[in-house]
């Protein structure tokens, strides 16, 4: 790191705490939103403390979803489309399609909805009513 960048790090550091309870607040608020829409939604044991740098949820309609929450403004995506097996990068160790089927469906099925610390209670009120739809 360059001085200016350890600087900016430095002051970073010291809302971490602060940035990973209000994403705890905003998973547990989707959780109890969309618990009762086909939706799988991330697990965190109770015995431990998780840091929500994203919400992944699971759907077999999440290519569709995701479109649906692109259309109407709420930032989205799917982040590994392709599971890291299948990825040109790793072409060399000879993985082929359908030696991890559970990788596979996985990435087909899994898409992000914003969670991060500055959402407002209208903007979490927003993408829940917009996944509401989609499902209605």
């Amino acid at each position: 790191l360059d001085n200016l960048q350890a600087a900016i790090l430095n002051i970073k550091l010291a809302l971490l705490d602060n940035w990973t309870e209000e994403r705890n607040k905003n998973a547990e608020f989707f959780a109890e939103k969309l618990k009762e829409y086909p939706v799988t939604l991330p697990y965190t044991p109770e015995s431990h403390r998780h840091s929500f740098h994203l919400y992944v949820l699971r759907s077999k309609d999440a290519e569709e979803i995701l479109k649906h929450l692109l259309r109407n403004g709420i930032e989205s995506r799917a982040y590994y489309p392709v599971p890291l097996h299948l990825q040109e990068c790793f072409g060399a160790l000879g993985y082929k399609a359908g030696d991890f089927p559970e990788s596979e469906k996985l990435s087909k099925e899994c898409f992000t909805i914003p969670i991060y610390p500055e959402l407002v209670q209208e903007e979490k009120e927003h993408v829940v009513r917009t996944i509401k739809q989609f499902f209605d």
